[in-house]
Protein backbone atom coordinates (compact mmCIF):
# COMPACT_ATOMS: atom_id res chain seq x y z
CA UNK A 1 0.00 0.00 0.00
CA UNK A 2 1.70 3.38 -1.22
CA UNK A 3 1.55 6.84 0.35
CA UNK A 4 -0.80 8.26 -1.64
CA UNK A 5 -3.55 5.18 -0.72
CA UNK A 6 -2.89 5.72 3.62
CA UNK A 7 -3.75 9.63 2.58
CA UNK A 8 -6.65 8.58 0.48
CA UNK A 9 -8.24 5.68 3.20
CA UNK A 10 -7.54 8.51 6.04
CA UNK A 11 -9.69 11.00 4.59
CA UNK A 12 -12.19 8.74 3.24
CA UNK A 13 -15.96 8.13 5.18
CA UNK A 14 -16.70 4.51 4.60
CA UNK A 15 -16.33 3.52 8.22
CA UNK A 16 -19.46 6.15 8.88
CA UNK A 17 -21.71 4.60 6.35
CA UNK A 18 -20.60 1.15 5.56
CA UNK A 19 -19.73 1.35 2.27
CA UNK A 20 -16.06 0.74 -0.09
CA UNK A 21 -13.14 -0.62 1.84
CA UNK A 22 -15.47 -1.37 4.64
CA UNK A 23 -18.04 -3.18 2.75
CA UNK A 24 -15.29 -4.78 1.01
CA UNK A 25 -13.77 -6.37 3.93
CA UNK A 26 -17.21 -7.51 5.30
CA UNK A 27 -17.83 -9.12 2.26
CA UNK A 28 -14.52 -11.15 1.79
CA UNK A 29 -15.09 -12.21 5.33
CA UNK A 30 -18.64 -13.33 5.18
CA UNK A 31 -17.50 -15.57 1.80
CA UNK A 32 -14.61 -17.33 3.98
CA UNK A 33 -16.50 -17.96 7.36
CA UNK A 34 -20.06 -18.73 5.11
CA UNK A 35 -21.82 -16.30 7.78
CA UNK A 36 -24.18 -13.64 6.34
CA UNK A 37 -24.10 -10.65 8.25
CA UNK A 38 -20.20 -9.05 9.32
CA UNK A 39 -19.52 -6.14 10.98
CA UNK A 40 -16.39 -4.38 11.00
CA UNK A 41 -15.91 -2.93 14.44
CA UNK A 42 -12.89 -1.15 16.06
CA UNK A 43 -11.61 -3.63 18.19
CA UNK A 44 -12.68 -7.57 19.03
CA UNK A 45 -13.39 -5.99 22.55
CA UNK A 46 -15.96 -3.61 21.05
CA UNK A 47 -17.57 -6.72 19.41
CA UNK A 48 -17.38 -8.71 22.26
CA UNK A 49 -19.67 -6.10 24.13
CA UNK A 50 -21.70 -5.31 21.67
CA UNK A 51 -22.65 -9.32 21.54
CA UNK A 52 -22.95 -9.38 24.50
CA UNK A 53 -25.20 -6.09 25.39
CA UNK A 54 -27.22 -7.51 22.42
CA UNK A 55 -28.26 -10.67 24.14
CA UNK A 56 -29.96 -8.61 26.41
CA UNK A 57 -28.42 -9.69 29.44
CA UNK A 58 -28.95 -8.59 33.32
CA UNK A 59 -27.22 -8.40 36.76
CA UNK A 60 -27.22 -11.81 38.05
CA UNK A 61 -27.78 -13.44 35.07
CA UNK A 62 -25.34 -16.40 34.37
CA UNK A 63 -23.12 -17.01 31.59
CA UNK A 64 -20.56 -20.23 31.30
CA UNK A 65 -17.08 -19.62 30.36
CA UNK A 66 -14.01 -21.43 29.95
CA UNK A 67 -11.56 -21.14 33.07
CA UNK A 68 -8.59 -20.91 30.06
CA UNK A 69 -9.18 -17.56 27.79
CA UNK A 70 -8.43 -14.10 27.42
CA UNK A 71 -9.48 -11.67 30.07
CA UNK A 72 -11.67 -9.62 27.07
CA UNK A 73 -13.86 -12.73 27.05
CA UNK A 74 -15.79 -12.25 29.97
CA UNK A 75 -14.78 -8.58 31.62
CA UNK A 76 -17.83 -7.13 29.43
CA UNK A 77 -19.68 -9.82 31.69
CA UNK A 78 -18.38 -9.16 35.20
CA UNK A 79 -18.78 -5.17 34.48
CA UNK A 80 -22.71 -6.03 33.71
CA UNK A 81 -22.74 -7.40 36.78
CA UNK A 82 -22.96 -11.08 35.33
CA UNK A 83 -22.45 -14.32 36.87
CA UNK A 84 -19.42 -15.68 35.26
CA UNK A 85 -19.55 -19.82 35.81
CA UNK A 86 -16.04 -21.08 34.67
CA UNK A 87 -16.21 -24.36 32.92
CA UNK A 88 -13.00 -27.12 32.19
CA UNK A 89 -11.58 -27.29 29.21
CA UNK A 90 -10.48 -30.16 26.42
CA UNK A 91 -6.49 -31.54 27.01
CA UNK A 92 -5.99 -31.75 23.52
CA UNK A 93 -7.10 -28.17 22.14
CA UNK A 94 -7.32 -26.14 25.43
CA UNK A 95 -11.13 -25.07 24.75
CA UNK A 96 -13.98 -25.62 26.46
CA UNK A 97 -15.39 -28.96 26.87
CA UNK A 98 -18.80 -29.07 25.94
CA UNK A 99 -18.90 -32.02 28.93
CA UNK A 100 -18.00 -29.52 31.34
CA UNK A 101 -20.46 -27.14 29.74
CA UNK A 102 -22.91 -29.66 30.99
CA UNK A 103 -21.99 -29.95 34.34
CA UNK A 104 -22.13 -26.34 34.88
CA UNK A 105 -26.00 -25.46 33.44
CA UNK A 106 -28.38 -24.06 35.98
CA UNK A 107 -32.07 -22.62 35.43
CA UNK A 108 -30.50 -18.81 35.76
CA UNK A 109 -27.48 -19.66 32.84
CA UNK A 110 -28.32 -17.75 29.91
CA UNK A 111 -25.76 -18.20 27.23
CA UNK A 112 -22.34 -19.90 26.67
CA UNK A 113 -19.31 -18.36 25.31
CA UNK A 114 -16.55 -20.85 23.76
CA UNK A 115 -13.37 -19.08 22.82
CA UNK A 116 -10.53 -20.38 20.63
CA UNK A 117 -7.03 -20.96 21.50
CA UNK A 118 -3.50 -20.38 19.81
CA UNK A 119 -4.94 -20.99 16.58
CA UNK A 120 -7.14 -24.10 17.87
CA UNK A 121 -10.98 -23.95 17.09
CA UNK A 122 -13.51 -25.26 19.83
CA UNK A 123 -15.75 -27.58 19.57
CA UNK A 124 -18.64 -25.77 17.30
CA UNK A 125 -21.47 -28.62 16.52
CA UNK A 126 -21.42 -29.58 20.28
CA UNK A 127 -21.59 -26.21 21.32
CA UNK A 128 -24.12 -25.68 19.13
CA UNK A 129 -26.15 -28.95 19.73
CA UNK A 130 -25.98 -28.20 23.56
CA UNK A 131 -27.28 -24.70 23.62
CA UNK A 132 -30.16 -25.91 21.60
CA UNK A 133 -30.97 -28.65 23.64
CA UNK A 134 -30.98 -26.15 26.51
CA UNK A 135 -32.49 -23.03 24.82
CA UNK A 136 -29.38 -20.75 25.96
CA UNK A 137 -27.65 -18.32 23.01
CA UNK A 138 -23.69 -19.40 22.07
CA UNK A 139 -21.20 -16.90 21.33
CA UNK A 140 -18.36 -17.75 19.65
CA UNK A 141 -14.59 -15.73 20.67
CA UNK A 142 -12.63 -16.89 18.02
CA UNK A 143 -10.00 -14.00 17.80
CA UNK A 144 -7.40 -16.24 17.92
CA UNK A 145 -8.88 -18.68 15.19
CA UNK A 146 -9.16 -16.97 12.51
CA UNK A 147 -8.73 -19.45 9.38
CA UNK A 148 -9.12 -22.18 11.56
CA UNK A 149 -11.62 -25.04 11.08
CA UNK A 150 -13.44 -27.74 12.58
CA UNK A 151 -15.51 -30.25 10.83
CA UNK A 152 -14.19 -28.52 7.08
CA UNK A 153 -16.44 -25.16 8.50
CA UNK A 154 -15.20 -21.44 9.58
CA UNK A 155 -14.54 -21.86 13.72
CA UNK A 156 -17.76 -20.47 15.09
CA UNK A 157 -20.05 -21.31 12.12
CA UNK A 158 -22.36 -22.23 14.28
CA UNK A 159 -23.02 -19.62 16.93
CA UNK A 160 -25.29 -16.96 17.41
CA UNK A 161 -22.26 -14.58 17.22
CA UNK A 162 -19.00 -14.70 16.06
CA UNK A 163 -15.87 -12.52 17.32
CA UNK A 164 -12.67 -12.03 15.22
CA UNK A 165 -9.45 -10.20 15.74
CA UNK A 166 -7.64 -7.64 14.02
CA UNK A 167 -5.26 -6.46 16.17
CA UNK A 168 -1.03 -6.44 15.50
CA UNK A 169 -0.71 -10.09 17.23
CA UNK A 170 -3.22 -11.91 15.09
CA UNK A 171 -2.70 -13.55 11.90
CA UNK A 172 -5.37 -10.86 9.91
CA UNK A 173 -3.40 -7.94 11.39
CA UNK A 174 -4.46 -4.37 10.67
CA UNK A 175 -3.13 -2.49 13.66
CA UNK A 176 -6.25 -3.07 15.53
CA UNK A 177 -9.82 -3.95 14.38
CA UNK A 178 -12.78 -6.25 15.16
CA UNK A 179 -15.22 -7.77 13.36
CA UNK A 180 -19.08 -9.75 14.69
CA UNK A 181 -20.28 -11.98 12.74
CA UNK A 182 -23.70 -13.33 13.12
CA UNK A 183 -26.72 -15.66 10.94
CA UNK A 184 -29.52 -13.70 12.84
CA UNK A 185 -30.62 -10.59 11.22
CA UNK A 186 -32.31 -9.63 14.59
CA UNK A 187 -29.38 -9.22 16.16
CA UNK A 188 -27.47 -7.94 13.45
CA UNK A 189 -29.93 -4.85 13.25
CA UNK A 190 -29.55 -4.42 17.16
CA UNK A 191 -25.79 -3.93 16.99
CA UNK A 192 -25.71 -1.68 13.92
CA UNK A 193 -28.42 0.56 16.04
CA UNK A 194 -26.30 0.81 19.08
CA UNK A 195 -22.79 0.57 17.41
CA UNK A 196 -22.31 1.59 14.29
CA UNK A 197 -23.04 5.63 12.65
CA UNK A 198 -26.42 7.25 11.74
CA UNK A 199 -25.52 7.47 8.62
CA UNK A 200 -24.98 3.48 8.28
CA UNK A 201 -27.99 2.78 10.17
CA UNK A 202 -29.91 4.85 7.35
CA UNK A 203 -28.71 3.55 4.72
CA UNK A 204 -29.34 -0.20 6.09
CA UNK A 205 -32.45 -0.05 7.78
CA UNK A 206 -34.04 3.14 6.66
CA UNK A 207 -34.45 6.75 7.98
CA UNK A 208 -37.16 5.81 10.21
CA UNK A 209 -35.33 3.10 12.43
CA UNK A 210 -32.19 5.76 13.40
CA UNK A 211 -30.98 5.96 16.75
CA UNK A 212 -28.76 9.00 16.48
CA UNK A 213 -27.62 8.38 20.25
CA UNK A 214 -25.33 5.01 19.05
CA UNK A 215 -21.60 4.39 20.71
CA UNK A 216 -18.87 4.59 17.99
CA UNK A 217 -17.49 1.13 17.98
CA UNK A 218 -16.77 1.17 13.82
CA UNK A 219 -13.27 0.27 12.49
CA UNK A 220 -10.87 2.90 11.19
CA UNK A 221 -10.57 2.89 7.40
CA UNK A 222 -7.40 2.16 7.47
CA UNK A 223 -7.61 -0.77 9.30
CA UNK A 224 -9.75 -2.17 6.92
CA UNK A 225 -7.78 -1.13 4.03
CA UNK A 226 -4.88 -2.95 5.52
CA UNK A 227 -7.06 -6.12 6.48
CA UNK A 228 -8.36 -6.46 2.69
CA UNK A 229 -4.55 -5.87 1.68
CA UNK A 230 -3.45 -8.65 3.20
CA UNK A 231 -6.18 -11.29 3.39
CA UNK A 232 -4.79 -13.43 0.20
CA UNK A 233 -1.39 -13.93 1.79
CA UNK A 234 -2.46 -14.50 5.56
CA UNK A 235 -5.10 -17.15 4.25
CA UNK A 236 -1.98 -18.64 2.06
CA UNK A 237 0.19 -18.68 5.10
CA UNK A 238 -2.11 -20.64 7.30
CA UNK A 239 -2.80 -23.28 4.89
CA UNK A 240 1.38 -23.64 4.27
CA UNK A 241 2.05 -23.84 8.25
CA UNK A 242 -1.02 -26.42 8.38
CA UNK A 243 1.09 -28.65 5.81
CA UNK A 244 4.08 -27.82 7.66
CA UNK A 245 2.57 -28.55 10.90
CA UNK A 246 1.85 -31.90 10.05
CA UNK A 247 5.32 -32.85 9.31
CA UNK A 248 6.33 -31.30 12.72
CA UNK A 249 3.85 -33.36 14.87
CA UNK A 250 5.44 -36.49 13.07
CA UNK A 251 8.44 -35.50 14.55
CA UNK A 252 7.20 -34.54 18.47
CA UNK A 253 5.75 -37.56 18.37
CA UNK A 254 9.80 -39.53 18.31
CA UNK A 255 10.66 -37.47 21.38
CA UNK A 256 10.88 -38.27 24.62
CA UNK A 257 10.85 -34.65 25.94
CA UNK A 258 7.14 -33.55 25.37
CA UNK A 259 3.51 -35.85 24.88
CA UNK A 260 2.81 -36.29 21.79
CA UNK A 261 0.42 -33.98 20.11
CA UNK A 262 -3.02 -35.56 19.59
CA UNK A 263 -5.04 -33.09 17.63
CA UNK A 264 -9.09 -33.95 16.72
CA UNK A 265 -9.01 -35.68 13.25
CA UNK A 266 -12.23 -32.60 12.25
CA UNK A 267 -10.26 -29.85 13.53
CA UNK A 268 -7.77 -27.61 11.47
CA UNK A 269 -5.80 -25.18 13.46
CA UNK A 270 -3.83 -22.56 12.45
CA UNK A 271 -0.46 -23.27 14.45
CA UNK A 272 0.66 -19.60 15.02
CA UNK A 273 2.67 -21.93 17.20
CA UNK A 274 2.52 -25.51 18.63
CA UNK A 275 1.26 -25.68 22.64
CA UNK A 276 3.23 -28.38 24.25
CA UNK A 277 3.26 -30.35 27.31
CA UNK A 278 6.28 -31.40 29.16
CA UNK A 279 6.43 -35.48 30.06
CA UNK A 280 8.19 -34.58 33.52
CA UNK A 281 10.34 -31.61 34.12
CA UNK A 282 10.78 -29.19 31.33
CA UNK A 283 13.72 -29.64 29.57
CA UNK A 284 13.78 -26.19 26.99
CA UNK A 285 17.41 -26.27 25.90
CA UNK A 286 17.73 -30.10 25.41
CA UNK A 287 14.14 -29.86 23.52
CA UNK A 288 14.92 -26.72 21.30
CA UNK A 289 18.73 -28.65 20.56
CA UNK A 290 16.61 -31.78 19.27
CA UNK A 291 14.46 -29.88 17.38
CA UNK A 292 17.09 -27.34 15.58
CA UNK A 293 18.93 -30.84 14.60
CA UNK A 294 15.17 -32.59 13.04
CA UNK A 295 14.97 -29.55 10.90
CA UNK A 296 12.46 -27.14 13.37
CA UNK A 297 14.30 -24.24 14.51
CA UNK A 298 12.06 -22.99 17.15
CA UNK A 299 11.79 -20.17 19.86
CA UNK A 300 9.99 -21.07 23.36
CA UNK A 301 7.50 -19.31 25.25
CA UNK A 302 5.05 -19.49 27.74
CA UNK A 303 1.43 -20.01 26.78
CA UNK A 304 -0.32 -16.64 26.01
CA UNK A 305 -3.01 -16.93 28.25
CA UNK A 306 -3.57 -18.06 31.60
CA UNK A 307 -6.21 -19.68 33.69
CA UNK A 308 -8.91 -16.79 34.39
CA UNK A 309 -10.20 -17.83 37.53
CA UNK A 310 -8.16 -16.56 40.41
CA UNK A 311 -7.85 -13.22 39.54
CA UNK A 312 -11.69 -12.84 38.39
CA UNK A 313 -12.43 -14.13 41.48
CA UNK A 314 -9.95 -11.37 42.82
CA UNK A 315 -11.96 -9.06 41.55
CA UNK A 316 -15.04 -9.92 41.40
CA UNK A 317 -15.59 -12.37 44.27
CA UNK A 318 -19.62 -12.46 44.21
CA UNK A 319 -19.76 -12.84 40.28
CA UNK A 320 -17.65 -16.10 40.23
CA UNK A 321 -18.78 -19.69 40.32
CA UNK A 322 -16.69 -23.20 39.67
CA UNK A 323 -19.43 -25.77 40.31
CA UNK A 324 -16.60 -28.37 39.31
CA UNK A 325 -12.64 -29.30 39.47
CA UNK A 326 -11.28 -27.92 36.90
CA UNK A 327 -9.16 -30.75 35.90
CA UNK A 328 -7.17 -29.71 32.76
CA UNK A 329 -7.23 -26.42 33.02
CA UNK A 330 -4.96 -26.57 36.36
CA UNK A 331 -2.45 -29.01 34.03
CA UNK A 332 -1.59 -26.24 31.30
CA UNK A 333 1.07 -24.86 34.11
CA UNK A 334 2.72 -27.77 32.15
CA UNK A 335 2.22 -26.37 29.10
CA UNK A 336 4.83 -23.89 27.09
CA UNK A 337 4.57 -22.86 23.24
CA UNK A 338 6.88 -23.27 20.37
CA UNK A 339 7.44 -20.55 17.65
CA UNK A 340 8.63 -22.38 14.82
CA UNK A 341 10.30 -20.84 11.95
CA UNK A 342 7.54 -22.01 9.36
CA UNK A 343 9.66 -20.93 6.09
Amino acid sequence: MFASDLAAYARCTDHLDGTGIVATLEREIATITGFPYVLSMSSASTALTAAYDAMALVPGDEVIAPALAAAEAVGPLLRAGCTVVFADIEPDTLTLSPTAVERCLTPRTRAVVAVDVCGHPHDTAAIRDLADRHGIAYLADCAQGFGARRDSRATGYGADGCILSLNGQKDLAAGEGGLLLTAGRVRYERVLCAWQHPARQARELGPDRVNEFPQNGRINPLAAAAAVASLPAVLEGIERRRRRAREFIEALATSDIVEPLTIPETCEPTYPYLIVAWRSNPRPVELLTWLHRAGFPCTLRDLPIQPLHPLAKRQYPHQVRIPAPLVHTAQVRRSCCLEVRWS
